[in-house]
């Protein structure tokens, strides 16, 4: 099978090797522009997405994600957090990567990782501060996939690298002024059913605690929202590196997209949301004229 369309956590396409692990598996991924937004169902936003740059990006597969999406077999989808690599020292914090050997030179001598198997280029360094999380749309297998990987040991080190740069990253906190009383508690109410400290019952009425039916436009912004809650980033993978990409992209250019890719998503929530509150209010102004105006007129349907 040359490719894998929609595969779930079981069509992870690597063996475990001797210690039963299957991650840090080197990848090609790019993102998919038009799945991580098919949700909407918008085909102005898609024909928008699909105008942004498809570069592939080496990556390393570090480990099952937490994104909850299903496939039609009640399968979690396959998603996988992604370190992303990069040819030579990163261009915004030169010290926030850590190089692959045979790659040795950064700016504070940091001790390189080692790659299981020879990678197709040189002058790698895993960037620390540039993982995400992803659906994996699409599966790419190709003649020849590659045996490198990177062990939990030299994954643990790229963790530990990325702790010490995001802490150095963090501006220090500050202090308090002088004289800053504490944030009061506030007292939980009382679970007397007798009734509370004040005298009246904390405990809700049948009616009160009934929730009452959404009206067609609650209903509607709720459809709204699951829509939303669905846009996830989803890549494309490929496991033979050298068919997939024989020039490596910069990786330090996939945030820009990113952010695009919400803010689209973003401006679809917001003009639906508008267009439904719109509609809410001129059904009401409607209801409201037809219970003034004489049952002859409301018999011909005037509006």
């Amino acid at each position: 099978m040359a490719v894998r369309d929609e595969p779930t956590v079981r069509h992870w396409p690597v063996l475990p090797n001797d210690d039963g692990d299957v991650f840090g598996q080197f990848v090609v991924i790019a993102l998919d522009r038009a799945q991580s937004l098919a949700p909407l169902g918008d085909p102005l936003v898609l024909e928008e997405a699909l105008k942004l740059p498809n570069d592939r990006y080496l990556a390393i597969a570090f480990g099952t994600a937490a994104i909850n999406h299903f496939a039609e077999n009640g399968d979690f989808k396959l998603n996988c957090e992604f370190y992303l690599v990069r040819q030579g020292l990163s261009k915004e914090v030169a010290t926030e990567c850590i190089p692959i050997a045979p790659a040795n030179g950064h700016p504070a001598n940091r001790e390189p990782v080692s790659s299981t198997a020879p990678l197709p280029w040189d002058d790698l360094y895993v960037l620390t501060v540039h993982s995400f999380y992803a659906v994996v749309s699409r599966i790419h297998f190709g003649p020849t996939p590659s045996p490198a990987r990177l062990t939990k040991d030299m994954r643990w080190n790229i963790l530990c690298a990325r702790d010490e740069d995001l802490e150095a990253s963090e501006p220090p906190p500050k202090p308090a002024p002088p004289g800053t009383a504490p944030f009061p508690i506030p007292k939980p109410p009382s679970l007397n059913p007798e009734g509370s400290s004040d005298g009246e019952s904390v405990f809700l009425s049948e009616t009160e605690s009934t929730p009452s039916q959404p009206d067609p436009k609650e209903a509607a912004l709720q459809v709204i929202e699951r829509k939303a809650l669905m846009v996830e980033k989803y890549v494309e993978l490929w496991v033979d590196l050298e068919q997939a990409c024989p020039n490596l992209d910069d990786p330090e250019d996939l945030l820009p997209v990113l952010n695009k890719i919400f803010q689209l998503a973003h401006e679809v929530y917001r003009r639906a949301i508008r267009q439904t509150t719109r509609n809410g209010r001129m059904a009401t102004r409607s209801r409201r004229r037809l219970r003034r105006r004489p049952p002859a007129i409301q018999a011909c349907g005037w509006m």
